[in-house]
């Protein structure tokens, strides 16, 4: 499209006349959320688990660290640097992280997803087959 000759200001389009809707540099209002509740329903539940997610990582690390400090009584200073991360991350990823990651995500209103999360992740394999089976027919999950 061409700009009027007339206007003096180079950033305002022309005005000949003609309806906003028919000039092809016009961009329409989006519509409201309301029309499209479910798209945005669905991003905002996936930006809630994503934001628990990441609360629980950081929460999750500064319980490992207090336990082993403080039930413990193992710093990096008793232990040595490499000892000290061997035991923080399999702590973490066995104990604290699946566990904190449930009750945070169960009070944040999550707890479906997040024990699903869990059961896919630790469970499968964690848990004695009896178990599985009794948990996955209970359908808590």
């Amino acid at each position: 499209m061409t700009r009027n000759s007339s206007s003096t200001d180079p950033l305002l389009l022309p005005t000949n006349g003609t309806s906003d809707a028919d000039d092809e540099l016009y961009l329409a209002p989006l519509p409201p959320f309301s029309d499209q509740s479910g798209a945005f329903r669905y991003y905002m539940i996936w930006t809630w688990r994503f934001l628990i997610f990441s609360a629980t990582g950081g929460s999750s690390l500064r319980i490992c660290n207090m336990l082993l400090q403080r039930l413990f009584h193992l710093s990096i200073s008793s232990v040595g640097l490499i000892l000290y991360a061997l035991l923080v991350t399999l702590l973490e990823l066995l104990f604290v992280y699946p566990l904190t990651l449930f009750v945070i995500g169960s009070f944040l209103g999550q707890r479906r997803f997040f024990g699903r999360v869990i059961y896919k992740g630790w469970g499968s394999w964690l848990l004695p087959l009896s178990i599985r089976k009794k948990w996955v027919r209970s359908n808590w999950l």
